[in-house]
């Protein structure tokens, strides 16, 4: 553990270049560029309901693109960021091939370390997943078919998710709350992050490391789980399938989930439509 968490041992340089994606692959200035472009051009031409404000701790806020019809499917989508940068609206690219299949999608904010923590992230997440659920009948989704996908940290605030005990939360709530979900190269086990310079605004210590670890969690019985990464052994009941996308990076990989064909969209959708 020493060696771990010694910032300069050869293994936290190690670490920090496996798990820093910004450092290892430096045109990411210009796909977040992109992703911006394309996010702004499609909330000018879908509209939405912008920066709606949850009920609950934290109130986090809500970009809800709806698809038209009738008691649609849900899904909530979780950004990246590493939990300390970026912002939802970077993300809203996203929603247009799921909202094109009928879909409706609320990109969901959250607050950023070190203003507040990653225990702080996560109670915000199941504030919007539980308002999102009561909201059903006025914003217009079908309550029974609620699904969560993210990518690199919301890939992780994804499968915490799945792991949520909702009723332990609140009684009104059911077990059956998200009825599964995508998660694109996301981190699961948290404790190398604490020998890296993303845990300078994160702040983990040993047991929060622990604590908000999915590999430590267990998987909600009746969830279905796509992972464009493995996860753990642990989760492998609820995993239906585990997909590599070819000569794709951390942040090119969403590709396959933007373009409407790619593997990872083909995937998620017929979880979906299942």
């Amino acid at each position: 553990m020493t060696e771990l968490l010694d910032p300069h041992g050869e293994h936290a340089a190690a670490l920090e270049h496996e798990y820093n994606a910004r450092v290892a692959i430096p045109e990411h200035v210009d796909i977040l560029a992109g992703w911006q472009d394309r996010s702004a051009a499609f909330r000018a031409r879908a509209g939405g309901r912008l920066d709606i404000r949850c009920v609950g701790r934290g109130r986090p806020a809500v970009d809800y693109f709806t698809a038209g019809g009738i008691r649609a499917p849900l899904l909530i989508y979780a950004r990246g960021g590493y939990w300390q940068r970026g912002d939802r609206k970077d993300y809203s690219f996203l929603a247009a091939p799921f909202v094109a299949r009928g879909v409706n999608v609320a990109l969901v904010g959250y607050d950023l370390c070190p203003a507040v923590t990653l225990g702080d992230i996560v109670e915000q997440l199941r504030v919007a997943c539980a308002w999102l659920w009561r909201q059903a009948a006025t914003l217009g989704h079908d309550r029974g078919r609620i699904y969560i996908g993210g990518h690199s940290a919301g890939a992780h605030l994804a499968a915490v998710m799945l792991a949520t005990e909702w009723p332990a939360l609140d009684n009104s709530l059911p077990l059956g709350l998200l009825r599964g979900g995508f998660a694109v190269s996301g981190v699961y086990d948290l404790s190398p992050l604490r020998a890296t310079s993303i845990n300078d605004l994160v702040g983990l210590d040993a047991d929060a490391a622990r604590r908000w670890s999915p590999l430590w969690m267990i998987p909600r019985d009746g969830v279905s789980l796509l992972l464009a990464a493995a996860l753990a052994q642990a989760w492998r009941p609820v995993i239906t399938a585990s997909v590599q996308v070819p000569g794709a990076n951390h942040f090119t990989v969403l590709e396959s989930l933007a373009d409407g064909q790619g593997l990872v969209y083909e995937h998620a959708w017929s979880l979906i439509a299942d």
